[in-house]
């Protein structure tokens, strides 16, 4: 996302000097990137498992297996 925003900034600094034109090529841009993440999203190759919570969960069911065995 910081190359998108480095890509957009000049086009927001001369915002007197950019016409139609302009307006049209960085939304163009914005389209493409946004396609671009809808996709990646759909792909779930944005998807990221967490661990913490998977060995919260075996860990707080093994304390419970062991307390009612252990009566």
């Amino acid at each position: 996302l910081d190359l998108e925003l480095l890509v957009i900034y000049p086009f927001g600094m001369s915002g007197y000097e950019n016409g139609v034109y302009g307006l049209i090529i960085v939304l163009l841009f914005i389209g493409i990137i946004t396609v671009g993440f809808v996709f990646e999203l759909g792909k779930g190759a944005l998807k990221i498992d967490s661990r913490q919570s998977y060995h919260y969960f075996n860990k707080s069911k093994n304390f419970v297996n062991t307390f009612i065995e252990n009566k």
